[in-house]
């Protein structure tokens, strides 16, 4: 009988630990290649987008929550500053700096920002990050504002169509600028600084406008027409010329006749050098002649004292 502990004489198992690893493959190699590759050409583009005016408005929010207001307020004016903000960064850009007026206790200036969002924003809501009392306070302040509107007029004068806009119910101050964009005839689309405008234009042209109210960050805030849905002149037709026919010839006698030379009666004949006929005054002398030779021979027919004086008449 073997005694516990005792060896048995077999083999007992190892204790010592397999440290081998295996190496697996990975399923893709090429998937890390070129993620790293995606990354390094979407870095610039990033880097871009952090220097844009959107980017400013989302700095200047972060200031607000930090309290630092005069930070904000220069992140505010950058973003107001730059050309590709729009209507929604407006929106944040005007609520960041009614939430700064605030805090600063400056009653005018957060009016003046509470009207240029109800302005442009009718259905507005403050944000999330907006605390409790102040979005009460911008509730009640936009609430039933006048919306901002453009209204645009054109009109041809000769050879140019004058364009006129004009704003209505803008209490904030949003607009910055009116511009009127057009495009005539075959020629390409041409901005102008409104808001009245001449542009050349011919009557035979057709033009095609419309006309934007451009706010901070050169955002589109109120518009007549649109690049999609320009408002249109259309080309005036050219009057057709009017053929006149030459009048007919008659050659019967008591009605006018016209001919290269004029137009003369039926009654009368020119003479060849275009004078008046030779004829009336020919009869004339002749009747007039007629006429003294009668009265001097009765004359000295009828008075014997006159016939008596001529010598070689008998009395």
């Amino acid at each position: 009988m073997q005694r516990t502990g005792e060896p048995s004489g077999e083999p007992l198992p190892s204790r010592k630990r397999d440290r081998t690893v295996a190496w697996v493959p990975p399923e893709d190699p090429v998937r890390p290649l070129l993620t790293c590759l995606i990354a390094l050409l979407l870095w610039p583009a990033a880097a871009v987008a952090q220097s844009a005016g959107a980017s400013d408005v989302s700095e200047g929010r972060r200031f607000v929550q930090e309290a630092r207001f005069d930070e904000a307020m220069e992140a505010f004016e950058r973003a107001a500053e730059s050309t590709d903000l729009g209507w929604e960064d407006v929106i944040a850009l005007l609520e960041g700096q009614a939430m700064v007026h605030h805090a600063r206790g400056d009653d005018a200036a957060f009016e003046r920002a509470a009207a240029a969002i109800a302005s442009i924003a009718p259905a507005y809501a403050p944000a999330r990050e907006v605390p409790p009392r102040l979005s009460r306070r911008l509730r009640a302040a936009t609430d039933g504002g006048a919306q901002l509107a453009l209204v645009a007029t054109a009109e041809r004068s000769g050879d140019s169509l004058v364009v006129g806009a004009e704003l209505s119910n803008d209490p904030g101050r949003v607009v910055n600028r009116v511009v009127i964009s057009a495009e005539v005839g075959a020629n390409e689309l041409a901005d102008h600084l409104g808001p009245r405008v001449s542009i050349p234009a011919r009557p035979s042209e057709g033009v095609r406008w419309y006309a934007q109210a451009i706010g901070p960050g050169g955002a589109v805030v109120a518009s007549f027409g649109s690049a999609d849905s320009p408002n249109v002149v259309p080309a005036e037709a050219l009057p057709v010329p009017t053929v006149v026919e030459p009048a007919s010839v008659e050659s019967d006698v008591g009605e006018p006749t016209q001919d290269a030379v004029g137009i003369t009666g039926s009654g009368v004949e020119e003479s060849d050098d275009g004078g008046l006929p030779l004829w009336p005054f020919i009869v004339g002398g002749v009747v007039l002649a007629a006429v003294i030779v009668a009265v001097v021979v009765f004359v000295f027919t009828s008075d014997p004292e006159v016939t008596s004086e001529i010598p070689g008449i008998p009395l």
